[in-house]
Formats: C-alpha cells, structure tokens, sequence
C-alpha cells in the first residue's frame, strides 16, 4: 500500500536518495559543453557548501546531465532493479483492494506520470552519482544544486543508505521520518545559501516561473495521482525543514549529527516536533500480533505484506474517502498547504501506533487486519467512528451495518459489526486501541477475530508520557485544524478572529492599537520576505525602506505604512521553514509607546512548533503559537 507507493515515489518526485543503480556508470566518453559546465559548476559551489554544512569533503562527487527522457529512464530502471514485476502486481493488488486507486488506474503508470513530469534531479548514494536535468541554467541551478550536494556531503560522513535501509520495506511510518531529517537538512542550507546568494536565488523563482511547460505537467500529476501517493514525498520538504530548523538552533553541524545519530522514529514526532524535541519523548507502543489470524482463516490462507502506519497514513486513508477533494490535490489545496480535511486530521491524532495486515486466500481473496493505539480513549473513539464511516463510503452500495454496540458497562469497550463487497467485517473500540478486521467470507468470523483480539500493544521504555492537555488551552483565538493559536497580553486586551478570507488569522486589540495578523502556509527565503511585501503593499513596497528585524529565532523584515501626522503604521514580516507571518501594527503613536511592551511580547511569541516558552508558572506567554499542519 502506502509503504511500497513512497518507497516508488521517493525515488522520483525531485526525490533524492534513489537508492537505485545508475544506468551507466562510466562518465561519457565525449562530455557534453553541458556536462562541462555542471562539473565546474559543483567544483565552484563545493567549498561554499562544505562551509554551510561544518563538514568537509570526503572526496569528489561524480555529476552528470540528462535529458528529462533519461533521467525518466534512469528512474523507471532503477525502479525495475528496485521493484519486481511480482511487487508491483501484489501492491497495485493491496491498494485497489483498499479502495485507493480505481480499477482502471495503474500504480506503474502513475508513478511513471510522476516522474515524467516533476522529475528535476537526484543524488544516488548507492552509486554516489548526482544528476541534473538537461537544460539548465547555471546560476538559476545553484540551489538546487546546493540542496543535493548536501546530501552527497552528509552520504560521506554519515552514510544515509544504512540509516534508512532497515525500515523501507515495513516500517513507512519511520522512514517518512528519517526522509524528512534528510531532506529537512539539504532544504536548510538551500534557504541559507538563498539568503547569502540572493542573485542566485532571482534566477532560480525566475527559471521556475517562466517554465511553462513544468507547470502542466504538475498541474497533470495533481489531477491524475491521488493524493496518498503524492503528500508523503510533498511533506518531506515541507515538514521536514521546519522540524531540522527547531532542532538544530543555530548549530546546524552539530545538531545535524545528534539528529542522524539519533532520528525520530514516528511521523507523528515530525508532524509534531514537540513530541521529539520536547522536555518528555512520545514513542510509540508495539504491536505485537500474538493470535494466528492466518490459522483461523483456514486451509489456503497466507500473510500476503504487513507494514505501520503513522498518523498520516491514517489520516490520508480516511481523507481518500471523507474528504471534498475526490482524493486528489489541487492548486487551491496546494495554494493553501493543507491537505487534508479536519474530520480525517483530527480522527488520526493522538495516534501512539498502527499496524496493517493483509492475508490471501488461494482464491484471491484478501483479509485486512488492523491495530491501533492512541494517546486518549476519547482520541480512540473518534478514530473508531471515523474510520466506521470511511470504510461505509469505501464499501458502497455493499454496505450493511447495524451500528455500535456497547459491549461493557465500566471499561470501553464498544462493537460494531458490518457487512461489505469483500465480506463481513468488525471494528472494535477498545480502551485507547482500536482493532479492524475486514473482508472475512466463508471462515468462523468470531474465531477469527478472537484470535486478532489477542493482538497486545506496549508501552516502550523509553515513553516519556502523552500529553492529551489541548495546546491551545487558555488562548482567545485558535484553530485547531491550522495548528494556529493566539494568546493575549492580558484582558485589557480583546481578540477577533479573522476569519478565512486573504489570509488574515486574528486581530488583537487594546484602544486604537490594532495588530492584525496574516498567516501564509508557505515558507520562504530572505528574497521570499521581501516577494511577501511586495504582495501585501503593491507599489508601496520599498525595498530601500525595508530594515531588517529579528523576532525571537527568526530574521524578517520591517517595513513603514502610510505615516499620518501622530499615527504610525508598520508591517513585520518572518517566515520559519513551514509558514509566512506578516503583522500589521498601527495606533496613535502615543498608545503605541505605552503598548510597546505588549506588542513586543505579541511579536515574539511567534512562531515555532514548541510554542512559546513557558514561564516560570509553567503559562504559555502571549503571542502566535503555531503548529506544523498537513
């Protein structure tokens, strides 16, 4: 299923990190003026990269230009080594048998879409090769560039092929996590080579705005591939820079190394970084399957795959059939950056584990059984009853249920029983874990899933607790399904929200003092704040007026409005790896001098996946505290 579609698309989707043979491993015979130039390109920028990085250069990287038809063939060959016709016949089999692809969809042919059309480059650390499409342009290139050479340098030190190696088969959750560290980190020092390159960085948003041709191609992709093949890749480079930039401070060599030493585990911890980076560690519970479901199936049953899920698979499963995009993407949801609707994020949080079974029959018949854990008996619930009305849509027209049965009167423990296209099927809601065993056809049904229910999840020793307490307690504006909170100074203080509309989150107010805050779901560059002012001002945006401001880790930049005689007005604008935040601040200049403190504590508290930093109360200060959003 999902597991086997990212390990496919990882190798594709601008991916790095192929893990795949190249074809041809001898450097031409007759280098192209192309080739030429590529090779004296990365010698140039190398030494500027080993800088970034604090790491120098074991030896030297092996580069070569294709043409995007070769390097579509590069990938589709690498892919042919990596995948054997049986996997790709069992996958394809598994993820329509879930309801994930349409009958007359191909998983070969969508994952070949892909890389035809958003393929741009890679570097192989099996073959320690990078490859570059065709056609570039030199000084638009650099970042790209800068963010693959990154990890050919950490290839060298660190050797990204055995970190990741162990979990790509049956363990996606974790792999989605070791992927977004590493692209998490190249993407960080792109965004400072950017900002010490700003020339650099012109030519590289100009390349991508005038190719015309690329920008079709992605708007086929989104269209045709649905959305649980695509977002996993997406967020790589999305979540993963936010969650390095928190991690590593302002050290990067340092933290970069406690982090491959030491990597999260989950995709929660990365949707979340205050699970990993925090005071108390969340690990995940165990599963272990300790009934034999395969026995009690019968003559003829066999495990077919298992794999985890994280709590974007859960969520991506359930938005599939929940959700108003028909399971695809769109300008408007990419625009926006949030993927996945609020019922499926909030039914897949508190997630602590998952596992996915599936069992053929010699029939062809397949059997799913699933286990869940979450943080809460409440977070279990809603997960159960979410996933009740996913596999009711998922199901169609063969669909039968009786509803929740309520099977103790003390614990919770609740029942529902169902009846679908493939067979009889159970979910069981039991404490804080949920069991789902579905497809069951001529067997004993309740001498299966006794044998599921012996399934035991737990605790990890290292589990330093869940915190089940709403982040967002005590602050007057919030958003649960944006991650997006606003605590004020005190109660001379009053909040509106802002409502959906030009991306305007709240207000805050006290008199005539007025801060209004937009939130863009986008990160961006030194020269992207600068873009940011320009959409906000239009032809009022000066460059020269434009200084330079720090609030709290992040630099931004500040820029004066319309000046009225004893009215100032001034917009802030910062970004982390995740988001854009521009502050409007305008009043009277003589309330503004004696809210300037209030002000200066509303700015600061913004922004970061940790929050604000408590006081000594253990309170939240004021501020904007945002959390990652997918």
């Amino acid at each position: 299923m999902i597991h086997r579609l990212a390990r496919a698309l990882l190798l594709s989707a601008c991916a790095v990190l192929a893990g795949t043979a190249v074809a041809g491993d001898e450097a031409p015979a007759n280098p192209s003026a192309e080739q030429i130039a590529l090779t004296k390109l990365v010698d140039a920028i190398r030494p500027d990269v080993a800088k970034l990085r604090g790491l120098a250069w074991k030896g030297d990287v092996d580069v070569r230009v294709l043409s995007r038809k070769e390097l579509a063939s590069w990938v589709r060959a690498g892919l042919e080594r990596d995948v054997t016709p049986e996997e790709w016949q069992r996958d394809e089999k598994l993820v329509k048998r879930l309801g994930l692809l349409r009958e007359e969809e191909s998983l070969q042919g969508l994952v070949q879409l892909v890389n035809e059309e958003m393929l741009a480059g890679a570097y192989d650390p099996r073959t320690k090769q990078l490859v570059l499409t065709a056609g570039f342009d030199g000084k638009a290139n650099l970042p790209t560039l800068v963010h693959e050479l990154i990890h050919a340098l950490e290839d060298q030190h660190f050797d990204l092929l055995k970190i990741e190696r162990p979990f790509r088969r049956s363990d996606p959750d974790r792999q989605f996590a070791i992927r977004c560290i590493f692209e998490g980190s190249a993407e960080w020092a792109r965004r400072r080579f950017e900002d010490l390159r700003p020339d650099a960085a012109r030519a590289y948003f100009a390349q991508r705005g005038k190719n015309t041709a690329a920008q079709a191609g992605q708007r086929r992709v989104l269209q045709k591939v649905p959305t649980h093949m695509l977002l996993s890749s997406l967020l790589h480079y999305r979540v993963g820079p936010n969650f390095v930039t928190h991690a590593v401070g302002t050290d990067y060599a340092r933290g970069m190394a406690k982090l491959l030493a030491d990597p999260p585990v989950t995709q929660e911890q990365v949707l979340h970084p205050h699970k990993w980076l925090g005071a108390k560690r969340d690990h995940p519970r165990k599963v272990t399957w300790r009934g034999d479901v395969r026995a009690a199936l019968g003559k003829g049953w066999r495990r077919l795959d298992e794999h985890t899920m994280g709590e974007l698979d859960l969520a991506l499963y359930l938005d599939y059939f929940l959700g108003d995009k028909q399971g695809r993407l769109n300008p408007r949801t990419m625009g926006a950056a949030n993927y996945v609707e609020s019922m499926s994020k909030r039914a897949a949080s508190g997630w602590d584990a998952g596992h996915r079974r599936y069992y053929e029959n010699t029939d062809g018949t397949i059997v799913v059984a699933e286990a869940y854990a979450f943080d809460t008996v409440e977070d279990a619930d809603d997960a159960a009853r979410v996933l009740g009305a996913a596999l009711r849509k998922a199901h169609g027209k063969a669909w039968k249920g009786a509803g929740w049965v309520n099977l103790h009167e003390v614990r919770e423990i609740k029942r529902f029983d169902y009846a679908g296209k493939h067979g009889r099927g159970r979910i069981l809601h039991r404490d804080n874990t949920v069991l789902l065993l579905d497809g069951v056809g001529r067997a004993d049904f309740d001498l299966v899933f006794r044998e599921l229910a012996k399934t035991t999840f737990e605790k990890d020793a290292r589990d330093q607790g869940d915190d089940p307490k709403d982040p967002f307690e005590g602050y007057e504006i919030a958003d649960h399904h944006l991650g997006l909170g606003l605590k004020l100074p005190d109660d001379t203080w009053e909040a509106t929200e802002g409502g959906r509309t030009n991306q305007v989150f709240a207000h805050a107010q006290k008199g005539d003092v007025d801060l209004e805050f937009f939130v863009i779901n986008t990160g961006v560059s030194d020269i992207g704040l600068r873009g940011v002012g320009r959409q906000f001002l239009g032809k009022l945006f000066d460059p020269a007026k434009a200084t330079k401001t720090r609030v709290m880790h992040l630099e931004g930049i500040q820029h004066p409005l319309t000046a009225l005689p004893g009215w100032t007005r001034r917009i802030h604008i910062v970004s982390d790896a995740a988001r854009t935040y521009a502050v409007i601040v305008s009043g009277p200049d003589t309330q503004l001098a004696k809210a300037q403190s209030d002000i200066e504590r509303l700015l600061a508290g913004m922004p970061g996946p940790r929050g604000p930093t408590p006081t000594a109360k253990g309170k939240a200060p004021a501020g904007l505290r945002s959390l990652p959003s997918y």
